[in-house]
């Protein structure tokens, strides 16, 4: 399983228009590849303002002739993403994903997202992993998450580049959570002086929709 993400650093005044045209056009192009599940969220904290969050089954998607059709087939998107003062695209091979017990839900479905990246020495990820699956998980579910992924990049993008490091921890979370340093998870405060490359993000859902009218409120 693929972890992936599309990250944008868009002016304030494109925003509007790139929500459109990825509810409009880009989505359902992807989900014609072969997508799984196709989000979209907008910064309040760190990072670029807008990240791409996708679930693929399989690397192979990247090389069909659908994908890579998308690109010259949509004009339009080359004129809303054109401004862009930065982006990443970054596929990470999907390790763990810890859905919360009482409803058992797997996926990406969630009006808010924290991210948490890093680099590391392997016996530092087999670390953070395992304090996932030994209470840290959680204690984040305590606190409001819906679900809890760790992912790492093992292959760049096979048409775009990315300056992200290879590790990933991205939460999902009912309402906007606590702030980076607070919902980053216990282990990488341990071993922070051992991580490199430290990159945060949380965000609110823009497509699909919000299940709760307040994520955007809340997050003006």
């Amino acid at each position: 399983m693929i972890l992936y993400t599309a990250e944008l650093d868009l002016p304030t005044a494109d925003l509007d228009a790139f929500a459109a045209w990825y509810a409009g056009r880009h989505a359902a192009d992807l989900y014609r590849a072969g997508f799984q599940v196709c989000t979209s969220y907008r910064a309040v904290e760190g990072g670029m303002n807008v990240l791409n969050l996708y679930q693929l089954p399989s690397w192979e998607i990247f090389e069909s002739p659908l994908y890579r059709a998308i690109g010259p087939r949509d004009a339009y998107g080359k004129t809303v993403t054109a401004g862009a003062r930065d982006k990443a695209n970054t596929p990470y091979s999907l390790q763990l994903t810890l859905a919360t017990p009482a409803n058992g839900e797997s996926g990406i479905d969630a009006d808010w997202i924290s991210v948490f990246r890093c680099a590391a020495a392997p016996d530092i990820e087999r670390a953070i992993t395992e304090s996932l699956t030994g209470g840290e998980a959680e204690r984040l579910f305590a606190v409001g998450a819906k679900r809890v992924h760790c992912a790492h990049r093992e292959r760049p993008h096979p048409q775009a580049a990315s300056h992200r490091p290879r590790s990933v921890i991205v939460v999902e979370w009912r309402e906007r959570p606590p702030n980076a340093e607070a919902f980053a998870p216990g282990t990488t405060k341990r071993f922070r002086d051992q991580l490199t490359e430290i990159s945060t993000f949380i965000g609110y859902r823009v497509y699909p929709w919000p299940d709760r009218g307040a994520a955007v409120t809340t997050a003006a």
